[in-house]
């Protein structure tokens, strides 16, 4: 028999080449026209609201309240829809951004960050736009020796469960018939990331606020996307999460499937009724109790033995990347570990009891 053909090379976003280099001024300049506009329109505003400060703060507080806010919930409506285009028709790192806004929940989240834009945004954290499975076509012969995705899955759904920044989520069988998640990373992502990146830190070189050097910031996120890159490294957590919960029987942690996961491309156990964390009227219509999920059992399953016990602390470990199913037994409450779909540290799916 022929050998197997060697695993493909992890993804990197060093230096871009120069046309990638182009490429990325280009972006950051249409992303320039988009932006621009917004900042005046707030800027508007924000004129606006001093006469409106001076004329009726000192005579009448409460109508001058009532004007305040009034005037600018209906400009964070307004403009976090035209934000949640941008990100989405941008895509990459500006859609990266957009979902670490939409993160933002809870605590300081939405007192920081208005709560139009927490809501709005969030649909990008699994609802971005996704590619057509045919231009997926690259990426199966990349990174599975030039076999295309039928000769690799038994059966794979043209539409995708989740899409994010990064990569989209599909249901398939292996060639054994055993359900799995295939998450799939965008062909063209390394290159688009290589480009903006490349621009990112001429301009972090040559804009100094205040005398500071911030290229080492846009280094950091290099270097951090570059690991969230490589599917392989996210497979090794996985397993290790399993391990280190293996004594616990409300944990379970769906397998990866090694053979099927490469750099660009990861393959676990499917895992299906489940109800995302950040969606209290979606836990309810499923008998859960929103307080018993959000404060109870996961917060001690994601946060106390991780950092009292194991000195590992959860990263991307915001409500949204959980999700959660009832339990059969009513006293139970199982945290499931599945496919990191498609941003985020790891997404939990989970089983808590049912309301009484």
């Amino acid at each position: 028999s022929s050998p197997a053909p060697p695993p493909p090379p992890s993804p990197t976003l060093e230096a871009a080449s120069l046309g990638e280099k182009f490429v990325g001024a280009g972006r950051n300049l249409s992303l320039t026209r988009k932006v621009l506009p917004i900042a005046f329109r707030f800027r508007d505003v924000q004129v606006r609201m001093r006469g409106v400060h001076k004329r009726l703060r000192a005579r009448d507080p409460e109508e001058y309240y009532r004007v305040r806010d009034a005037t600018w919930d209906e400009i964070h409506d307004r403009e976090a829809s035209r934000i949640a285009r941008i990100g989405r028709d941008m895509g990459g790192i500006y859609n990266k951004a957009a979902q670490f806004v939409a993160t933002l929940q809870a605590g300081a989240g939405d007192k920081v960050i208005p709560l139009q834009y927490i809501n709005t945004l969030k649909v990008l954290t699994d609802k971005a736009p996704s590619q057509d499975i045919a231009a997926m076509a690259p990426l199966f012969e990349a990174e599975f020796g030039g076999r295309g995705k039928d000769e690799v899955f038994g059966s794979l759904q043209d539409v995708p469960l989740a899409a994010a920044s990064l990569a989209q989520v599909h249901k398939a069988t292996t060639k054994a018939g055993r359900p799995v998640a295939v998450k799939l990373q965008y062909p063209q992502l390394r290159d688009q990331l290589a480009s903006d990146f490349s621009v990112f830190h001429m301009l972090g070189s040559q804009i100094k606020p205040g005398g500071f050097d911030l290229t080492w910031v846009v280094r950091d996120f290099r270097e951090a996307l570059t690991m969230e890159l490589d599917f392989t490294g996210e497979a090794a957590n996985a397993v290790k999460f399993a391990k280190n919960f293996a004594h616990r029987d409300y944990v379970r942690v769906p397998a990866v499937v090694q053979e099927l996961t490469t750099p660009r491309v990861l393959t676990m156990e499917f895992v299906g009724d489940m109800v995302r964390c950040d969606d209290p009227d979606a836990l309810r219509a499923a008998g859960l109790d929103v307080a018993e999920v959000c404060l109870g059992n996961m917060g001690h399953a994601r946060g106390a033995r991780d950092i009292r016990e194991l000195h590992l602390v959860p990263a991307g470990a915001e409500t949204g990347c959980f999700a959660v199913r009832a339990a059969p037994k009513a006293n139970k409450f199982t945290l499931k570990r599945r496919i990191r779909p498609p941003d985020g540290a790891w997404r939990g799916a989970a089983t808590a009891p049912r309301r009484r």
